[in-house]
């Protein structure tokens, strides 16, 4: 441990001005740094600021000296907000610069990188600009240039020094004027995997961005990613799949898409990784949502198989990115038959019951879908209606009801079904749910009623489960399509004198329920 009495007799000896002591003073202080309990005394005896006066010596070795006792400051998270105070930005971004110095450039970048990321920690805390300073300083330009031409470890260390730097629109923006995009790709492209890693990681952090997306579309930085999804490194693939994810939400990049890169998304939807399950499948829905040509090709390469064993996944993250994109893929009625045929209709009944909203809406979506075939009728029927049944009732969310409703009434418009819903006792939970929605749920469960009126069976039924009353109701809707469809309910079930009967029992019922009431003498309109 490093004597108070030493420092200080280090730290005055570098007044003297000479290369030999200040190199001592330099040496000294590197060596005591190195133990993170003899970094508090160096502080205290002033070591800090000798150090950033010693940084801009002539001499190259005073320099990699005084910066080397830096990096050990800048790797202790207590003392990278000291180290900005006490002036290191400036002192830093001069040696980025001016220097051409291996040593020097590698400890520069190091020590920028490690305070970086704790001011911006700090600063977004307390709702500041956590890079303003740095902007102010000039420090972007600089770290682009040794992010492009140092050596690898100066360039690994610059792009980390970016990476924590572009958290906000200003940075940002200087990054991109001053080329930084290019020197991204360039990184990315590196043969060291820590740079490729840095750079990638990187890159996925401001693809989110709108304007980014559109500038690297045309820098093409489709291809470069669509390359490194086959890296050793599974950081590299990790991260190039994150950033692909967001690229692919515009046009113009998918343009640059070949069937290669195809073939690749589905390759890695088996990949032994979660994550890059996980971002595969969200690249493919991404495609698939922005043309309806799309879903032909992924289907032809047999991507319906591994999509659904994401479903079955107990990461739920796998299990929305794979509903997400079935949600598409029941929009074509081949694919339909393949997701059947793979007992894909089983496996999206399952997930109805899912805790995560996300999947649960997706689920019942692509079930709807899938409700247009008749086909597959008996399948969805035993599996998904009482799921069905049930999220009407007790979900909360109007999209996921709606969606629910749409595939029972799906489901009820092809006449092979409609026995079902009657044996599986359907018919009196959709007339007492009638009390209690509205809007396209009232509406999905006024028509599957008009379906079920169609067929002779199931007229009497109706009125049998008390539906003459709700249907009634239902005429005095402010909504006129629902008014329409119990219109033409009630009038099939009028051509049935088995419902006469039924007719007699209600206005019986009505009647009863109004004696007592003395009803003012109105005059009666011609």
């Amino acid at each position: 441990n490093a004597p108070v009495k030493e420092i200080k007799e280090l730290v005055a000896l570098a007044d003297q001005g000479n290369d030999i002591n200040q190199l001592e003073v330099a040496t000294g202080l590197a060596f005591w740094a190195q133990k993170d309990e003899n970094l508090s005394r160096i502080a205290e005896g002033g070591g800090v600021k000798v150090l950033l006066q010693l940084c801009r010596s002539r001499s190259p070795d005073i320099q990699r000296k005084a910066l080397l006792a830096l990096h050990s400051f800048s790797r202790n998270e207590r003392f990278r907000g000291y180290l900005e105070e006490q002036g290191a930005i400036p002192v830093l971004v001069e040696q980025l610069q001016q220097s051409r110095d291996d040593v020097v450039l590698e400890h520069t970048t190091g020590i920028m990188a490690n305070m970086v990321i704790k001011r911006a920690k700090r600063q977004s805390e307390e709702g500041e600009n956590p890079v303003a300073k740095y902007v102010k300083e000039g420090a972007i330009a600089p770290l682009i240039g040794w992010a492009r031409v140092g050596n690898d470890l100066v360039r690994r260390r610059a792009v980390r020094g970016l990476n924590r730097l572009i958290v906000t629109g200003e940075a940002l923006d200087i990054f991109v004027e001053e080329e930084g995009l290019d020197v991204l790709l360039e990184a990315i492209r590196s043969n060291d995997p820590n740079i490729r890693c840095v750079a990638a990681r990187f890159l996925g952090d401001i693809a989110a961005n709108d304007s980014v997306k559109t500038k690297l579309a045309r820098r093409g930085a489709i291809e470069v990613l669509m390359s490194r999804t086959e890296d050793d490194e599974i950081e590299v693939c990790r991260s190039v799949l994150h950033a692909l994810y967001f690229l692919t939400t515009i046009e113009e990049n998918v343009q640059n898409l070949v069937l290669h890169d195809w073939r690749r998304m589905v390759e890695l939807l088996k990949a032994r990784d979660a994550y890059v399950q996980q971002c595969a499948a969200a690249v493919l829905a991404n495609l698939v949502a922005l043309d309806r040509e799309h879903l032909i090709r992924v289907g032809s390469l047999g991507a319906v198989k591994p999509l659904l064993k994401l479903l079955g996944s107990p990461d739920v993250n796998l299990q929305f990115e794979g509903s997400r994109i079935f949600m598409a893929l029941t929009l074509h009625s081949k694919l339909r038959q393949q997701i059947a045929d793979a007992h894909g209709i089983e496996l999206l009944a399952s997930l109805l019951a899912s805790g995560n909203r996300g999947v649960q809406k997706h689920a019942v979506w692509s079930l709807a879908n899938m409700a247009a075939d008749v086909v597959h009728g008996d399948s969805l029927i035993s599996s998904c209606l009482h799921p069905l049944i049930t999220l009407i009732g007790h979900n909360t969310e109007p999209e996921v009801q709606a969606e629910a409703s749409r595939a029972l009434m799906n489901l009820a418009s092809h006449p092979e079904n409609r026995e079902n819903f009657v044996i599986k006792g359907a018919v009196g939970w959709i007339l007492s749910a009638m009390r209690f929605v509205s809007g396209d749920v009232l509406t999905y469960l006024a028509q599957i009623l008009e379906f079920l009126a169609r067929e002779d069976d199931q007229k009497y039924n109706i009125a049998l489960e008390g539906g003459l009353r709700p249907l009634l109701m239902l005429l005095g809707s402010e909504d006129q399509i629902v008014q329409d469809h119990a219109k033409r309910t009630l009038a099939c079930m009028s051509s049935t004198s088995k419902c006469h009967g039924e007719c007699h029992n209600l206005i019986k019922s009505l009647q009863l329920s109004l004696s007592g009431f003395e009803v003012a003498e109105q005059p009666r309109p011609h």
